[in-house]
């Protein structure tokens, strides 16, 4: 009688899983991110294919720090999301989301899908309406936000893990 082994068989249904981005639970991480991001603020409208790529080892932790996904409320009143999806040695592509906010007379949730830049320990996003936000690191694992636009917002912004 021929012996056979499982091992060949497991690795590679570990290897497929890998290459396709699959975790044990069988989704993908981003599937995952996802779901955890709209269960912490559901009226924050998210695109369904977030997805955060390990910064290189080339990149300095000064930049490599802020990968990753963020929550906050900007004032206390606008709760936002900053996903930063991907970074490389001068900038970032980031998701920038944000729920209602009538007292501010924002009444459309949104995202973008925006270029952001480094400017010294300051990661900064420019919008199209010429407004901005900067974020830069605050205590040991949060990040501070200052949005500039028709006025002035702050938000201290807690990594979601």
């Amino acid at each position: 009688m021929k012996s056979f082994s499982i091992l060949p068989v497991v690795v590679a249904i570990v290897f497929v899983m890998a290459f396709l981005g699959i975790n044990a639970e069988g989704q993908s991480p981003g599937i995952d991110l996802y779901e955890k991001l709209k269960k912490l603020d559901p009226n924050i409208p998210l695109p369904e294919d977030l997805n955060v790529v390990p910064p290189s080892p080339d990149v300095p932790e000064k930049y490599a720090r802020f990968s990753g996904a963020w929550h906050g409320i900007w004032d206390g009143v606008l709760g936002h999301i900053l996903m930063v999806e991907r970074i490389d040695q001068t900038g970032a592509t980031v998701v920038y989301a944000f729920a209602t906010a009538p007292q501010w007379e924002i009444y459309e949730a949104r995202w973008i899908r925006l270029p952001a830049r480094f400017e010294g320990n300051e990661l900064v996003l420019e919008f199209s309406t010429g407004a901005t936000a900067r974020y830069r690191p605050h205590k040991k694992e949060k990040l501070w936000g200052v949005y500039t636009g028709r006025g002035t917002a702050q938000a201290v912004m807690d990594p979601v893990k």
